[in-house]
């Protein structure tokens, strides 16, 4: 009965859904709005969709983020296709990716603490069912017992009903760790596939271009790939443990409390004062030697300050591992706590001065811009690979007994030819049966071809026309911006590289 209740509140959403259609959808499809004014636009905009969360009752959130991921998912597939400014569809789709990836971080505290106040009204209403006499024989007996058990049943609801109104915004305060299941000292430092001998390839002797020294550049590639990738995995372990050292000298100090047997507590907390104030500085020490800056750009300042540029260069990693999740968290840590961090340069302790907070700060600005841009090199990185790995697999269906013709330009200019060929063909036993079909007409007695050879023609047209076809969609996909690849004994593949 409780989960019928929650998911009716949960799915009660349907004044919103209206709301975010008109300035999602119809704002995108309607308002020809100029490319100046996109930016003001979007930072109308941002409050309302970040207030649309944050101003979520507990039993709604999970359901608000799905609804965000849904409009995410319908600008993106749907309403590009019609919009008059691509550029800022794109950039509304990005927004409602990252504002629902950065507040689902938070999804476990809120179900945490709703399955803690729901608890108390599970047990509340398990003993009242299990009290409840439904064995009186009396009618009035029943009757009455029934109207108590529905009088508690309707407390137990109302109690549960404000449970799920209650907001989510005390929970959004709270600063998100990153799990330590998530480390990247899962990562194997060397990977058993680079163990491998290179392979010697059968190239025949006249393949010319770049396919001339193909064993060169593979053994080039081996030679990297030994030599780069065990060492960049070194370097990630590396920053690793100093995460770790950092988050866990941070919350070992953070829960420390006095011993029960203290004799002087103000010694103890004069002693604790002492070790934050070294690790503080250990912490800048620490900062100056990774090659931080203590003093960033004041581009990159001001950008960090704008939560619309944070939002929008908070581009999905379109690979989930554990790197990847851990790199998500200890991002949207940094951004949950820069905010706190400069909000304390005016109301800071005296313990610390401002000058060693202001460079903590600046130091903060810097990881910040080296996450964007490691972010973004990772993008790239992932976006390319998937493109060779799409080229391997169209290349592994073309089979063992096929070797690779033409490629690049070479193959595009020999399909052109090919198509221009077929084209004329189709054309030309068009114009063949036209005439032959006057002339039936004309000479009744006169057939220049039997029904078999007719049937056999049509036949032969139908596959002319749709090996053209074929062509065109290949060629199609050519202009999109794709590899050609052209192999013998089989038909003529394009990839696209994007």
């Amino acid at each position: 009965m409780l989960d019928n209740q929650a998911k009716e509140f949960a799915h009660d959403l349907t004044d919103w859904w209206f709301r975010l259609y008109e300035n999602f959808v119809h704002a995108c499809i309607n308002m020809e709005i100029p490319e100046a004014a996109i930016e003001p636009h979007l930072n109308k905009l941002l409050p309302l969709i970040e207030g649309f969360i944050t101003t979520s009752p507990l039993g709604q959130f999970a359901s608000r983020l799905r609804l965000l991921q849904q409009f995410h998912v319908y600008i993106e597939k749907v309403v590009v296709l019609y919009a008059p400014s691509v550029t800022m569809v794109g950039r509304i789709g990005r927004l409602l990716q990252s504002i629902s990836l950065f507040y689902s971080q938070f999804t476990p505290i809120v179900e945490i603490r709703l399955s803690q106040l729901r608890s108390d009204v599970d047990k509340e209403v398990k003993s009242f069912v299990q009290m409840a006499s439904w064995k009186d024989i009396n009618v009035l007996a029943l009757k009455a017992s029934a109207q108590r058990t529905h009088h508690q049943l309707h407390k137990a609801f109302r109690k549960f009903r404000a449970i799920l109104q209650e907001p989510t915004a005390p929970l959004l305060a709270q600063a998100i760790k990153p799990s330590p299941q998530c480390a990247v000292s899962t990562i194997p430092t060397r990977s058993s596939q680079l163990e491998r001998e290179v392979p010697q390839l059968d190239r025949p002797t006249h393949s010319g271009g770049h396919l001339t020294k193909l064993q060169t550049a593979l053994e080039v590639f081996d030679g990297l790939a030994r030599g780069g990738i065990p060492s960049f995995y070194s370097h990630v372990k590396a920053i690793e443990d100093f995460c770790e050292r950092i988050s866990g000298t941070i919350s070992q100090l953070q829960a420390s409390v006095p011993p029960p047997d203290t004799q002087n507590k103000g010694s103890w907390f004069k002693a604790l004062l002492v070790r934050k104030k070294r690790a503080f500085a250990e912490l800048l020490k620490a900062c100056h030697k990774a090659g931080l800056s203590p003093r960033p750009v004041l581009e990159t300042v001001s950008n960090h300050s704008s939560r619309l540029w944070l939002f929008e260069h908070r581009a999905a990693i379109d690979s989930l591992s554990l790197p990847t999740i851990k790199m998500d968290a200890y991002l949207d840590s940094i951004l949950v706590g820069l905010p706190k961090l400069q909000a304390s340069l005016s109301s800071h302790s005296n313990d610390i001065s401002t000058q060693d907070l202001t460079k903590m700060v600046n130091y903060a600005h810097s990881v910040l811009h080296h996450a964007f841009e490691f972010r973004r090199s990772l993008c790239n990185f992932i976006e390319n690979w998937k493109g060779i790995e799409r080229l391997i697999g169209t290349i592994d269906t073309i089979g063992p007994d096929c070797e690779l013709a033409a490629s690049g330009v070479a193959a595009t200019r020999s399909l052109l030819e090919h198509h221009s060929i077929l084209c004329y063909t189709i054309s030309s036993v068009e114009e063949i049966l036209d005439i032959t079909s006057a002339l039936s007409q004309v000479y009744e007695q006169w057939v220049p071809f039997d029904p078999e050879t007719l049937g056999k023609m049509d036949r032969c047209q139908g596959v002319l026309r749709e090996k053209r076809e074929e062509l065109s969609l290949v060629l199609n996909q050519r202009s999109e911006g794709g590899l050609m690849l052209l192999s013998s004994g089989a038909f003529p593949i394009c990839v696209s590289h994007r």
